[in-house]
């Protein structure tokens, strides 16, 4: 009766540390895991890429984006620029920030590249400007046609031009540069999106890597046996049936020839 009942105590106790240890793995102990499985995660990295690939071929649209600058500096005489005149150009641009996306300028762009204006709203999400503190104004177009994108760009410069002088007073606003058509889209970002792709099917495989190791509980070595069960290994017996296996297959082929 002594000998059951410290067996059962034996065996809670055991299974009580081994629930504690459970989840108690060291980082040193996961490298050797992931190592071991580093052809899983590689082959997943790339076959991210490859899905990446595809995807970004086949469904993402090209976008290119075309950039006239604009320059505003109001002077308030003919003999040169002030201080005054300086640090009412940043006013002057917060201004006509606001200006150039109202609802006649978006109008008239269409007008001046032959399109209709009713459909003038199309152009809020293609129409875009810097945010820097200078006195230079990025007019920035998105257009999935490159030509076009072009063509959007220098109409807002003169045309927000033209409004700024009638509207805000301001003497003149300078054409810095006019847009380029751009030769290569700036969207979808191939490269970008094969890398980020490579990398969330590293962690991802390396992460299922590692949960399936941390809830494996199974015992595979002498080692894992002091670990979940807490108790010493006194000795082992040697697995023979692979051996038994062999024997028993030479002695078949040995019969075989003798007969």
């Amino acid at each position: 009766m002594n000998a059951e009942n410290n067996n059962k105590n034996i065996s809670e106790d055991a299974f009580s540390f081994s629930q504690h240890n459970r989840y108690s793995v060291s980082v040193s102990e996961l490298i050797p895991v992931l190592l071991s499985k580093i052809w899983i995660i590689v082959l997943a990295g790339l076959v991210a890429v490859v899905i990446s690939f595809f995807l970004t071929s086949e469904s993402a649209t090209p976008t290119y984006r075309s950039t006239a600058r604009v320059y505003i500096l109001n002077r308030q005489n003919s003999y040169g620029t002030t201080m005054t005149d300086l640090n009412s150009a940043g006013t002057l641009k917060e201004d006509f920030r606001v200006l150039i996306r109202s609802k006649d300028v978006f109008r008239k762009v269409l007008a001046r590249i032959g399109e209709d204006e009713k459909n003038y709203k199309s152009l809020n999400g293609k129409l875009s400007l810097d945010n820097n503190e200078t006195r230079f104004v990025d007019i920035t177009i998105t257009d999935t046609d490159p030509i076009r994108a072009k063509a959007l760009a220098d109409a807002f410069a003169d045309i927000s031009r033209i409004k700024a002088k009638e509207i805000m007073g301001v003497e003149d606003i300078t054409i810095e540069e006019y847009g380029e058509i751009p030769t290569t889209p700036s969207a979808p970002d191939m490269e970008y999106n094969l890398v980020v792709a490579a990398i969330i099917g590293v962690v991802i495989s390396s992460g299922i890597i590692v949960l399936l190791y941390i809830f494996n509980d199974n015992i595979r070595k002498s080692e894992d046996v002091e670990k979940y069960l807490g108790v010493c290994v006194l000795g082992s017996i040697p697995d023979t049936s692979l051996l038994r296996r062999v024997k028993k297959g030479s002695k078949k082929n040995t019969r075989k020839k003798s007969a």
